[in-house]
């Protein structure tokens, strides 16, 4: 089951937000939301964990959250999710309102489109990583539940399941599937194929830079946190007895720990590793938000970008960005996507200015100013500097043309006999 569209209304700083994933190129479109701190994105992927949720483990997450979840001055809120399972629809509605005995307490209440015994729960597969995901796996789980699977969204400090178990449980029950989810931890971690191994002192990487096997606890961060979240994964596939099942993985602040070469690739990394997951991430990375406009390797775009701004009356308003393909990463950070203007020039900057407030006509080339600020661009980047004199020389050059064509006389046309 993937999400088509998702509605809130009226939790925390989110008074009313519509997302329409109505996929462009397939069933599992995903989606990176990005925007500034406090616009909701995280309580954005909250809403989802609770909303797919069974009611009892919707209570039991709502129960450890710290604060209200209904917005400030309301007296309930709404998550509306509507799914779709090949040529079916359904829609879960969750309400929450306080209680009548005590309204510090919010309880749950749910509406399906059909009832609660006939709507397809087996069918409901859903993970969700928090951004602290460093936490050396220690949990083992003998059966899958949704409550169970996105804890760590709720509860940063919240271990996932043991990795090593993970990939031990597999080999146990086939010794050929071992060597495939080590492939494709490889392959997320953008390393050799057989670089990752398992032995019996547990998993182990060789880096490209060093010729031995580094055990896991010594592995850098982005290492650690990205093999646990994915080993947690594909645990819960285990467990939720499917191979490759279809459903949502929600990540918090996907780029945390990941070089920018990774978080350039890592959409599109995972997609292609689990081709039936619809990720909903968030993100502060500008390459992450142009990365969803990579294909993959089944030709799909990978999804979409939804910035999440606040407007004049303080709510929250989403708009799906559709300009990203073919940005330069600065074109992205000045974009809608990020809204960046610097308050202080740059070096750079202070520089190009100075070069151009030296240069007014072509006799200020010759002036010690002119040529002092270019030799000090030139010192700082040597690209910037040519392009900077090939832009001066291409204005003189259309100056230069410009007088010509006024000083030539115009020819007298000829009158027709």
């Amino acid at each position: 089951m993937y999400l088509k569209r998702i509605s809130i209304r009226n939790i925390r700083c989110i008074s009313e937000l519509d997302i329409d994933l109505e996929s462009r190129a397939s069933s599992n479109n995903s989606l990176v939301l990005l925007g500034d701190n406090g616009v909701g994105k995280s309580t954005i992927l909250k809403c989802i964990a609770l909303g797919m949720c069974d009611e009892g483990g919707a209570s039991a997450l709502l129960a450890d959250m710290y604060g209200a979840l209904i917005r400030s001055g309301e007296d309930c809120g709404e998550i509306k999710l509507v799914l779709n399972r090949g040529k079916s629809e359904y829609s879960i509605t969750t309400q929450i309102t306080k209680s009548p005995d005590d309204e510090d307490i919010e309880e749950i209440r749910r509406e399906t489109t059909s009832s609660e015994e006939t709507f397809p729960w087996s069918q409901v597969f859903l993970c969700g990583y928090g951004p602290s995901r460093v936490l050396r796996g220690t949990k083992s789980y003998e059966q899958y539940a949704i409550a169970d699977a996105v804890y760590t969204l709720f509860m940063y400090d919240w271990e996932l399941q043991n990795p090593e178990l993970t990939v031990r449980r597999y080999a146990w029950k086939n010794p050929k599937r071992e060597k495939e989810i080590l492939a494709q931890l490889a392959e997320i971690l953008m390393v050799k194929r057989n670089a990752i191994k398992l032995s019996r002192t547990g998993i182990t990487m060789q880096e490209d830079f060093i010729d031995i096997d580094v055990p896991f606890g010594a592995l850098a961060d982005g290492h650690q946190s990205t093999l646990n979240w994915v080993l947690d994964l594909i645990a819960w596939t285990y467990l939720n007895e499917r191979k490759s099942p279809a459903g949502v993985v929600l990540i918090d602040e996907i780029e945390n720990h990941l070089h920018p070469k990774w978080q350039r690739h890592i959409m599109r990394l995972i997609s292609d590793a689990f081709p039936r997951i619809q990720f909903i991430a968030t993100s502060h990375s500008a390459i992450c938000a142009a990365s969803v406009t990579d294909k993959t390797q089944r030709g799909f775009v990978v999804g979409e970008s939804h910035v999440l701004r606040r407007s004049n009356d303080g709510s929250v308003v989403n708009t799906e960005l559709s300009e990203l393909a073919g940005m330069r990463y600065d074109q992205v950070l000045s974009s809608l996507a990020f809204d960046f203007t610097p308050r202080f020039p740059t070096q750079l900057e202070q520089l190009l200015n100075r070069v151009r407030q030296t240069y007014v006509d072509p006799k200020s080339k010759q002036t010690a100013a002119f040529k002092k600020a270019i030799e000090e661009l030139r010192a700082l980047s040597p690209f910037d500097a040519e392009k900077e004199v090939d832009r001066i020389n291409q204005a003189e050059f259309e100056t230069i043309v410009a007088k010509a064509k006024k000083r030539t006389p115009r020819k007298a046309s000829k009158k027709k006999r």
